[in-house]
């Protein structure tokens, strides 16, 4: 029994320990980005390839810089990274870094970047997915489709681009309804909550299920080339 008991304790100590480990890790590889950028400016050459290559391994293994917000942070890192491969003498290595950086800022659809781009948008599409909320009543839908509910106004001004992707989206099993907040009927005026106490937030954008319930919600339009995509994310989840 003391035995089994000692060999538990031990086992806890080693699992505690790999976890204490591994948070290490994870705090040392945030500061990799910063640490090459101080040994490119130190002109620390051999050490900012050291780091460099480290930091790549981890981008390319899908554990740092796995947002698409993080494009611009990888960008500078693989062009810090060339430059310690070009001082280094490793021009080709280092116009290959180049090379991704450009790929990288143009959104390619290159296979060069294809799998850092597939987990992206896995990881885009989860987040998307994880704003799902509670189920909530909504005064209209469409039986067997999902219905998109924009809630606009004339002099908001990230309303009309928001219009337009609505406008060329299509998508059969959905439908889209939108509402001039300036001639609201009554009772949908609880759906556009008020951003002081006389404006609305606006734009408001709503994914209702067949059944009438509300299941995403998202305040505001954030032009960021994938509105489309998460439009069909949503709608896809609404009609499960």
């Amino acid at each position: 029994m003391h035995t089994n008991r000692h060999a538990w304790k031990t086992k806890l100590i080693r699992v505690h320990s790999c976890a204490f480990v591994a948070q290490l890790m994870l705090s040392a590889q945030a500061n990799w980005p910063a640490q090459l950028d101080l040994d490119v400016k130190s002109e620390s050459w051999d050490a900012a390839a050291r780091v460099g290559a480290a930091l790549i391994e981890e981008i390319e293994a899908g554990r740092m810089f796995t947002r698409f917000s993080d494009v611009a942070e990888e960008v500078k890192a693989r062009r810090l990274y060339a430059s310690a491969l070009d001082h280094t003498g490793k021009i080709e290595d280092a116009q290959h870094q180049r090379s991704i950086a450009r790929l990288l800022l143009e959104q390619s659809d290159s296979s060069q970047i294809a799998a850092e781009t597939a987990r992206r948008l896995a990881n885009l599409k989860a987040d998307v997915l994880a704003t799902e909320i509670q189920p909530r009543p909504f005064p209209r839908r469409a039986p067997d489709r999902a219905l998109i509910v924009a809630f606009w106004a004339s002099w908001c001004a990230p309303c009309k681009p928001e219009l337009e992707r609505l406008a060329s989206y299509n998508n059969p099993r959905a439908e889209l309804l939108t509402f001039d907040v300036d001639h609201l009927d009554p009772a949908l005026r609880e759906y556009v909550p008020l951003e002081s106490l006389q404006a609305p937030a606006l734009p408001q954008l709503y994914i209702v299920d067949p059944a009438g319930n509300i299941r995403f919600h998202l305040t505001g339009f954030e032009d960021d080339g994938f509105f489309t995509r998460k439009l069909d994310w949503m709608i896809q989840a609404a009609l499960k």
